[in-house]
C-alpha cells in the first residue's frame, strides 16, 4: 500500500492499525491540515509517464502534506519499540524515499542508489530524506516558495467547510466583515424574494420557439444563397457596364476626337490659303 494512502486510512479511520507513534501525533495540528491534501491525492490517478508537470505536481502535494521533523523527534524518543512496529516504520520510510527517489529521477536523470544490502536505521533515513528534501526545495525556488505559502496560508490548498471560520482571520476580524457586509443583506433577501416571486415562462412558448429551429435554419440558408445570387449578379452587372462603357462611350469618344483634329486641320488649310490670297491681291 502507498504511503500515501496508509495516511489516508489513518485520516479516515481513527481505529485504523498503524504504529504507536503515529497514533500519538493523531492530534497534531500538522496532521489534521494535512488530510484534506491526502484525501486528495488518494483519489487522484497514477499520472501518465509522459506527463512531467503532472508527477512533479503530485509528488510535491505529497511531501508538503507529510512533514518529516515529528517523525524524527518522536523516533529518536522512541528507541524501543518492538521490532514489527520498527519494520512498519521503515517500510513507510521506504515507501516516501521512493518518491522521493523518483522525483530526483524526473528532476536530475538517472541517480545512483544505495546497496540494497547495506541497513539504516529509522532515525537515519528519516535524516537522509530531510537533507535530501531541504537540497531539492533549496534547488527548486518553485517548491521552496510553494511550501512557505503552505505554512503561511495553509487554507489555498484545501476548500475549507463554509460554516467554519477562516483560520487566519481573529474573531474580530470575522466580525467586522460581517458587519461590513450587513447593510447588503436587505437588498440581497428582497432580489432573492423578487426572483421567487417571478412567474415562470409558458413552457408552450419555448416548446413553440424550439419548433421553428428547423424552419429558422431553412431560412439562414436561403440568406445565404440569395445573397451568394446577389454578389454573382453584380459580378455580371460590373462586367456588362465595363463593356458598354468600353465599346460604346470610349469609341465614340476616340470617333469624336478624331472629328475635332481633323475639323482643326481644314481650319488651318482654310486660313493658309486666305492669307496666301490676301498677299497676291495686295501685290
Amino acid at each position: 500500500m502507498p504511503f500515501f494512502t496508509v495516511l489516508g486510512a489513518l485520516a479516515r479511520d481513527q481505529t485504523a492499525p498503524c504504529p504507536s507513534f503515529i497514533n500519538s501525533y493523531d492530534n497534531a495540528p500538522w496532521l489534521h491540515t494535512s488530510r484534506s491534501f491526502v484525501h486528495d491525492i488518494d483519489k487522484l490517478p497514477d499520472p501518465p509517464a509522459s506527463a512531467l508537470a503532472s508527477r512533479l505536481a503530485r509528488n510535491l502535494h505529497i511531501f508538503v502534506a507529510l512533514p518529516l521533523t515529528p517523525f524524527r523527534d518522536r523516533v529518536a524518543a522512541t528507541s524501543s519499540v518492538a521490532v514489527a512496529m520498527d519494520q512498519t516504520t521503515l517500510s513507510t520510510l521506504d515507501l516516501l524515499e521512493s518518491r522521493l527517489l523518483r522525483v530526483e529521477h524526473l528532476l536530475y536523470g538517472q541517480t545512483v542508489s544505495p546497496s540494497l544490502a547495506q541497513e539504516y536505521s529509522a532515525l537515519e533515513k528519516i535524516g537522509d530524506l530531510e537533507k535530501r528534501f531541504s537540497l531539492l526545495t533549496s534547488k527548486i525556488r518553485v517548491y521552496g516558495e510553494l511550501i512557505k505559502i503552505y505554512k503561511s496560508h495553509p487554507d489555498f490548498f484545501h476548500s475549507a467547510d463554509p460554516s467554519e471560520p477562516p483560520s487566519q482571520l481573529s474573531a474580530d476580524a470575522v466580525q467586522s466583515i460581517v458587519l461590513a457586509s450587513a447593510s447588503s443583506f436587505p437588498s440581497t433577501l428582497s432580489s432573492l424574494t423578487a426572483i421567487k416571486d417571478s412567474p415562470i415562462p409558458d413552457p408552450s412558448e419555448s416548446t413553440a420557439l424550439i419548433a421553428l429551429g428547423d424552419r429558422m435554419k431553412a431560412v439562414e440558408a436561403t440568406q445565404l444563397a440569395q445573397a451568394a445570387e446577389m454578389a454573382d449578379l453584380r459580378k455580371r452587372s460590373e462586367r456588362i457596364i465595363r463593356s458598354w462603357y468600353e465599346s460604346g462611350v470610349l469609341d465614340n469618344s476616340n470617333v469624336m476626337a478624331d472629328l475635332v483634329s481633323r475639323v482643326e486641320t481644314a481650319e488651318r488649310q482654310v486660313r493658309r490659303a486666305e492669307r496666301e490670297l490676301d498677299e497676291e491681291d495686295d501685290l
